[in-house]
């Protein structure tokens, strides 16, 4: 995954006319991929499986800090085999329960800019970038997010707001090469 827009467009590959819920008609080639990689970013070891650990450390990573319990809770809500692990088919049942709640693009874009936004300022700094692309392991040097926020900056304040922020993701630009 390159982009913050891959992981934007895991949220946004459902299709609005079926009122975002996810059926086979409605998964891309491409919403596949951007689910996939998804995964693969939250399955650290690469053994096929999002155990409790793994989840904890993205979310932790993207600067919320999830009780024990919370962590569980998030994986009973899909996993459907009782082994305490997320498997892909359980991920997508996970990003169907999301689609499900009907979120439009730009609620869609303020929940991923709150997951950023690990201070809660209404802002995203070059720290709070440089963790998220850390979380989903990514590495980035600096010198490539001060330019990503140069670039996305529009009124020259050294940080993104939300407009700014939609408007990158919108237009692809969220992204480190």
């Amino acid at each position: 995954m390159k982009t913050i827009g891959d992981l934007a467009n895991v949220f946004s590959a459902f299709d609005e006319k079926q009122h975002g819920i996810l059926t086979a008609q409605t998964v891309t080639p491409e919403s596949m991929t951007a689910l996939k990689e998804a995964f693969q970013a939250f399955d650290k070891n690469d053994d096929g499986f999002i155990s409790k650990e793994e989840l904890t450390q993205v979310m932790f990573s993207l600067g919320h800090v999830m009780s024990t319990a919370e962590i569980d809770q998030m994986i009973s809500l899909v996993d459907t085999d009782g082994n305490g692990l997320i498997d892909f088919k359980e991920f997508l049942s996970l990003m169907n329960t999301t689609s499900q709640e009907e979120i439009n693009d730009e609620e869609e874009m303020k929940i991923l800019f709150t997951l950023i936004d690990a201070n809660q300022d209404g802002f995203l700094c070059e720290k709070e970038i440089r963790n998220m692309m850390k979380g989903l392991g990514e590495k980035v040097k600096k010198k490539h997010i001060r330019k990503m926020i140069k670039e996305a900056d529009i009124n020259k304040d050294g940080k993104i707001s939300f407009n700014e922020f939609k408007r990158m993701v919108s237009n692809g630009n969220f992204l480190v090469k």
